[in-house]
């Protein structure tokens, strides 16, 4: 993972299996999640969560202002 300005990029490397039902990333701020790019298509957060079926993949994840 790596910041670009105010974007989170995070690489989900090749050869990373994810369970069954997915691999689920929780939004870690008391603020409202920001856009997401899931491999560069809009991204749906729930409740808080990005739920991920397909990998490899790349997230680019706006951050909260002062994050």
């Amino acid at each position: 993972a790596r910041r670009e300005g105010q974007q989170w990029v995070v690489q989900l490397a090749p050869g990373l299996q994810p369970p069954p039902s997915g691999l689920v990333l929780e939004w870690p701020y008391d603020q409202a999640p920001g856009e997401v790019l899931v491999d560069g298509v809009p991204g749906q957060w729930q409740d808080g969560r990005l739920h991920l079926t397909t990998l490899p993949t790349e997230l680019r994840i706006t951050l909260p202002h002062g994050h």
